[in-house]
């Protein structure tokens, strides 16, 4: 998915879903959502009124704006009460919003930053939270799916993040770099862990690490059997005598620029991936 972000006020945005959010517990709209509401005639504060519309972590509600605002539909994303807000429900608000945009079909949306400025979060936080987020709750993996007769969903190709004050672009533009990195490479991993063992044999998950190393920018050595036997590694090369194919088993490596490695301490993870 692409990420835009852009200065602008969402009275002139034309999308075909615009995304905005309430607090649980709120009485009244406020911010974004009271520019809705004036936009619409007060229909937000009836809906509220009438208990429609709450504001609970995860719920969505969806009206359609029928001309009174360049944006076609607005999905108001809940935010659950204020003082338990956090970077976590920003992200999970934006992951229920990106969730109800993938099912409506649309290719593209619009998003104002969630909570930016409450719960102790900046605004390099919220944007992080708002698209790492709204990646991962836009996923779908859909590689082996057979056309059924139904009309598929799209994947959606791109998300404008809107924002009135100049002020806060570069703020938000550092959170969105971080966001996209975090939830486009945990979407990677998550493909990895969807794909069938037989087809994700150790090569081929040796040879998308090596591809990904290298648009990363990240060391990579990957050792066969005899490389394991001489490091003694006795217990792995047992459990791969399952295996129609060799183990293999990857290193990568960061070292970031400009740093006196000598005087930094070394950070390890280790995972395993048991596919025959």
């Amino acid at each position: 998915m692409q990420i835009n972000l852009k200065q602008g006020q969402l009275q002139q945005e034309e999308t075909e879903l615009l995304v905005v959010n309430l607090f649980e517990g709120a009485g009244a709209p406020g911010g974004a959502l009271k520019a809705v509401d004036d936009a619409l005639s007060g229909l937000v504060t009836q809906l509220m009124a009438a208990g429609d519309i709450k504001g609970k972590l995860g719920a969505t509600h969806l009206l359609y704006t029928n001309g009174a605002l360049p944006a076609r539909r607005v999905l108001i994303t809940g935010l659950g009460k204020e003082a338990d807000f956090s970077v976590s429900v920003a992200r999970k608000a934006a992951a229920a919003a990106a969730k109800h945009a993938r099912d409506l079909g649309v290719s593209a949306y619009t998003t104002i930053v969630h909570g930016a400025g409450r719960g102790g979060l900046s605004a390099t936080d919220a944007a992080e939270a708002l698209v790492e987020g709204s990646l991962l709750g836009a996923y779908r993996f859909n590689s082996y799916r057979r056309d059924s007769g139904d009309k598929d969903t799209p994947a959606i190709a791109e998300m404008t993040i809107l924002e009135a004050d100049a002020g806060k672009l570069d703020d938000l533009r550092a959170g969105l770099l971080i966001g996209q990195a975090v939830g486009d490479n945990a979407n990677w991993a998550r493909d990895l862990v969807n794909e069938p063992a037989n087809y994700l044999t150790p090569s081929e998950l040796a040879r998308r690490v090596r591809e990904q190393a290298e648009r990363a920018g990240l060391q990579v050595a990957v050792l066969g059997e005899a490389e394991m036997a001489e490091l003694g590694a006795g217990s792995y090369l047992g459990i791969a005598q399952g295996s129609d194919e060799e183990a293999q088993f990857i290193v990568l490596e960061h070292q970031p620029k400009g740093v006196d490695l000598a005087n930094v301490p070394t950070v390890v993870f280790v995972g395993k991936a048991i596919t025959f």
